[in-house]
């Protein structure tokens, strides 16, 4: 036989994850894509001599509070240096840009992200 204590026990936190659910939010939008990005100088003729990292993700965000900022304003540049520096190369093959967001009840986060396969023409 069922406890209807029980039932009344857990109910506020079903509400509350319920509510929860239904103030998140979130949306991600694709920038562009691009054959080969660098924000510096990688050296052209020896790219195709190089290694190349496959899959490597790199970002930039910041953290909001209400609507009050907690870091600086994202960057592109810093995700697609942030990509190089996971990959340690100096240039992006396949590279794929993104812009997201999502928010929860108070709290929320916006930034950049890219993928791409990263090489380096410096080795």
């Amino acid at each position: 036989m069922r406890n209807p204590r029980l039932a009344y026990k857990y109910a506020p936190m079903i509400l509350a994850a319920a509510i929860a659910a239904l103030l998140a939010a979130g949306c991600t939008t694709r920038i562009g894509e691009f054959s080969i990005v660098s924000t510096s100088t990688p050296q052209y003729a020896n790219m195709s001599k190089g290694r190349i990292v496959q899959g490597v993700r790199g970002e930039d965000g910041r953290a909001w509070f209400l609507f009050i900022p907690l870091d600086k304003h994202p960057n592109i540049q810093e995700a697609a240096d942030d990509c190089m520096d996971h990959g340690r190369g100096d240039y992006i093959e396949r590279a794929r840009f993104f812009h997201t967001w999502w928010s929860i009840i108070l709290f929320s986060h916006d930034g950049y992200y890219v993928i791409g396969d990263v090489g380096n023409s410096k080795d």
